[in-house]
């Protein structure tokens, strides 16, 4: 069995639910799914996707607040990790460092961990495994389809996506910053006199801005705040309209850009300095 605590926001969820989904199928695990509401996603869980029969969700266990990390550094800890987790019903805790620094993202690493083990537990942001063929099998609530077709912005087919990534992530904002942005509008605007583009930022200041400046950025005029259920809400229309578009041209290390192209199947470009294309 595989516990799973996901951790981050929208789009680090997703893809760790659907880790874990690879897994579960590879190994005939059963999976159930720790859905907690906190600073970084503080929305429901059945708010913002359909049911689904992957997995259980479950609240999380008191008894898991004593579970001790299997792969600690310590001898003496790894050994306490082994009999208290025993006792507690799970023989295998992997924590962020084991999916950071030391591989358990890799397939055949996982893949033994849990053929070995009958009971894990997972809490994370990291995807692992083949996540990539399992995103289809987590859908968003109908209700929030429903917000996206109510609040129309007339897109065109070839409707352009652009993910401009800040807040709290630096990498993005030295790597892909905002005048590459400014540049990729004139560029393709020029080459095409009706070209749209569709903007989702967790900027307000961007939004604002692009949306004075060019009359062809189209976005919508909601709140993003990973404090507030509509917040939320928001971030999943915004992904979701991003991934109908034809090509998205994403920040530097967002996995948000990366999930809305798998999502859609649409193609998937990184804005960034080293490439001569911006």
């Amino acid at each position: 069995m595989i516990f799973l605590r996901p951790q981050g926001g929208l789009a680090n969820r997703i893809r760790v639910i659907s880790s874990a989904i690879w897994l579960s199928k590879i190994t005939s695990h059963k999976l159930n799914v720790i859905w907690e509401i906190n600073s970084d996603l503080n929305c429901d869980y059945n708010t913002l996707f359909c049911e689904n029969e992957e997995f259980n969700l479950i609240p999380f266990p008191a008894k898991f607040k004593y579970l001790h990390h299997t792969n600690n550094p310590k001898f003496s800890k790894r050994v306490k990790a082994y009999f208290r987790n025993r006792f507690l019903g799970i023989q295998y805790n992997l924590n962020e460092s084991d999916f950071l620094f030391r591989g358990f993202s890799e397939v055949e690493k996982i893949r033994r961990v849990a053929r070995l083990n009958k009971n894990l537990f997972i809490s994370t942001t990291q995807a692992f495994g083949e996540w990539r063929e399992h995103v289809h099998c987590i859908n968003f609530h109908q209700d929030i389809v429903n917000r996206i077709k109510k609040d129309e912005l007339k897109l065109s087919n070839n409707t352009i996506g652009l993910h401009i990534r800040r807040t709290d992530n630096l990498i993005a904002i030295q790597n892909s910053p905002f005048e590459l942005f400014e540049k990729l509008i004139e560029r393709l605007s020029k080459n095409s006199a009706n070209q749209i583009f569709f903007l989702a930022t967790d900027d307000e200041n961007i939004k604002n801005k692009l949306c004075n400046s060019y009359s062809n950025v189209k976005t919508f005029r909601h709140q993003l705040n990973r404090n507030s259920e509509e917040g939320m809400i928001n971030a999943a229309i915004d992904i979701l309209t991003l991934s109908k578009c034809q090509t998205i041209y994403g920040s530097y290390w967002s996995s948000y850009s990366t999930l809305a192209s798998l999502i859609g199947k649409c193609a998937l470009k990184i804005v960034h300095l080293n490439n001569n294309d911006f």
